[in-house]
């Protein structure tokens, strides 16, 4: 990623995590989390090819052990 990419990364991030957690204080984990994936899948497959779109659920899928836990009400 370029240093410009890696710093819209970093203000998208900061902002969805703000949202996140504002999103907490008002509803339950799972559906916070289950809306949030369904968004996400949404986009990729809006922007990326059938192939494409099919390698980044199976890396998703690959590293699904890799996925940390987050303290109960923070998110940083």
């Amino acid at each position: 990623m370029e240093e410009h990419d890696n710093e819209e990364f970093q203000e998208v991030y900061n902002e969805y995590i703000e949202l996140t957690n504002e999103l907490l204080e008002d509803f339950d984990v799972l559906m916070v989390a289950a809306v949030m994936s369904t968004i996400g899948l949404s986009l990729y497959r809006t922007a990326l090819s059938e192939e494409d779109y099919h390698k980044v659920v199976d890396a998703m899928y690959d590293l699904k052990n890799d996925i940390t836990t987050i303290e109960k009400g923070y998110l940083h």
